[in-house]
């Protein structure tokens, strides 16, 4: 993750496995104490496909088209 703005908000990530299946992680504020970069590892060992930031866009964001990363399949 990282910060490309001012303003330090949390963070809320749905991960999608390649099972199927899905995880909601809320991330603390507190994680843009380490610095405007973020590294986020998912304890599970199921392969993840995809990975959304703020999905129930609750959060502000200028740019919302980089909030996505894989495939929704």
């Amino acid at each position: 993750l990282r910060n490309r703005g001012t303003m330090v908000m949390p963070a809320e990530l749905a991960i999608t496995f390649d099972d199927g299946s899905k995880s909601a992680v809320r991330l603390p504020v507190e994680m843009w104490n380490l610095g405007p970069r973020f590294e986020f590892r998912v304890a599970d060992m199921r392969r993840v496909r995809r990975v959304e930031i703020d999905p129930r866009r609750a959060l502000p964001d200028v740019d919302r088209t980089n909030n996505v990363w894989g495939t929704a399949q």
